[in-house]
């Protein structure tokens, strides 16, 4: 079997206010004349002109005009004066009517189309990489100026990109052939969301950090630069190598530290620690793990009593920016209740802790963030719990006497843009028993500072905070 010579470390969401509209245009088959030939006829009846004139009367470009004036000269209906200015030809003059003065244009056909465009790129989007919502993501800024004349920049790029959208079937019109003649209508329905996955990647040889490819839209520069100016801002200053270190001397975690090296993985060590342990070891979030998803599955089926299967979220900017998360999050809530003999049971008490701050003036409006992103999952489910645990790099999921799943959030800014997440699921008592050790004994820590407004590490269900 071929070694990969990439592998993915991490995967972020990202995602672009798109707002859906309805467009109303009029087109012609290619025999016809479009509107840009239509006034460059009209006004060259009028008077022979230099390229030069004609592109700034219309704010066209020099290569707009250019094939503009082409396209003219291949229908044989200007033609080159020897002044330098370009003029009607004889066949040119023969498209006017003698009795209204306007160059003949044949009946229109005239369609309509709902569709997306993202506002970075101006890019018309696939229903499929759309959502009606920005959660699980990190939303790029669009300018709100664009916003603001988001029917007019619409209007101007539905005829620039008219002949992509024939071939992307975005629009349907009769022919292949169709030429725009012009938009006739633009409505603007609701905001909703370009979303878009940016994997990470290094190289398998020697684990350095590859380019990110880009992202698959016909102008994906300006998509690109905004994601890379986001990553940069919220780059790591330094390393948390020595942070990472002593949470796994917490969890008597002698295994692990080898797959680091030189600041950076070492991906032959990776693999050796994965060949020579019992334990599944994984590169990469969490939720994109599906040997470790199946494992959570069998060794929850024959739990014998009913414990908090406790999933502590880690201080990382990027956890949780994929909605493959919402995914899992389902899969750990509604497995824990089953059927037996036609009589429903549970098999355990899912948790999912978000860290929040201890103290914040601003408190009610972050347990109503997390409330707003995390809608989806039942509030019963939904706890918090005072932000730090482990410096704020280590997420656990964990199920006393059953296992145990670690993932280090490394930073080595040096390296890798974003965090490298590496962890491992045991079931081994002893392993599993210390990482319970260490989580519930956080957990249960109480707080001695009399303002604060909770009495231990453990601030309890996220409805209950909200009241």
């Amino acid at each position: 079997m071929n070694k990969p010579e990439s592998i993915i470390f991490n995967q972020v969401d990202f995602s672009i206010k798109a707002p859906r509209f309805k467009i109303i245009f009029s087109y012609m088959d290619e025999q016809g004349i479009p509107f840009v030939r239509e006034y460059f006829l009209r006004l060259l009846k009028i008077k022979s002109s230099r390229p030069e004139h004609l592109a700034e009367y219309f704010d066209f470009s020099v290569r707009e005009t250019d094939i503009a004036l082409q396209d003219l000269l291949d229908h044989k209906w200007v033609k080159w004066n020897q002044d330098g200015t370009v003029g009607l030809s004889q066949e040119g003059h023969a498209l006017f009517n003698v009795y209204s003065g306007e160059p003949s244009i044949p009946s229109l056909k005239q369609s309509s189309t709902i569709c997306n465009v993202e506002f970075i790129g101006k890019n018309f989007v696939n229903k499929s990489s759309v959502l009606d919502h920005s959660k699980y993501s990190l939303e790029l800024n669009v300018p709100i100026q664009d916003l603001s004349v988001s029917k007019e920049v619409v209007k101007k790029q539905f005829p620039i990109d008219f002949i992509s959208l024939i071939e992307s079937k975005t629009v349907n019109v009769l022919s292949n052939d169709a030429e725009l003649y012009k938009v006739d209508l633009v409505e603007q329905y609701r905001i909703d969301y370009f979303r878009v996955t940016q994997p990470f990647e290094l190289a398998a040889s020697d684990g350095y950090q590859i380019e990110r490819s880009d992202i698959d839209v016909l102008k994906s520069e300006p998509i690109d630069l905004c994601i890379t100016e986001r990553i940069v801002s919220l780059k790591a200053k330094k390393s948390n190598l020595k942070e990472i270190m002593k949470a796994m001397s917490q969890f008597k975690d002698e295994d692990t530290r080898c797959v680091i090296s030189n600041e950076r993985l070492s991906v032959s060590n990776f693999i050796e620690l994965q060949e020579r342990t019992e334990k599944t070891y994984f590169l990469g979030q969490i939720c994109h793990q599906n040997s470790v998803i199946k494992r959570i599955l069998e060794v929850t089926r024959d739990v014998e009593s009913v414990n908090p299967l406790m999933w502590l979220a880690p201080n990382d900017i990027y956890w949780g920016k994929q909605i493959k998360l919402i995914d899992m999050l389902d899969m750990m809530s509604e497995g824990a209740l089953v059927t037996k003999d036609n009589e429903k049971y549970r098999l355990y008490d899912f948790r999912l802790y978000l860290p929040l701050p201890e103290h914040s003036d601003s408190l009610r409006y972050d347990v109503n963030e997390l409330d707003y992103q995390f809608k989806s999952v039942a509030n019963k489910n939904i706890f918090c719990y005072k932000e730090g645990f482990l410096d704020g790099n280590v997420e656990v999921i964990v199920l006393q006497n059953k296992f145990a799943i670690v993932c280090y959030h490394i930073k080595l800014p040096a390296y890798y843009d974003v965090p490298l997440p590496i962890g491992f699921m045991t079931t081994d008592m002893n392993e599993v028993n210390q990482i319970y050790k260490v989580v519930s004994g956080y957990l249960n820590a109480p707080i001695v500072d009399e303002k604060s407004h909770f009495q231990t590490n453990d601030f309890g269900a996220m409805s209950l905070i909200k009241k």
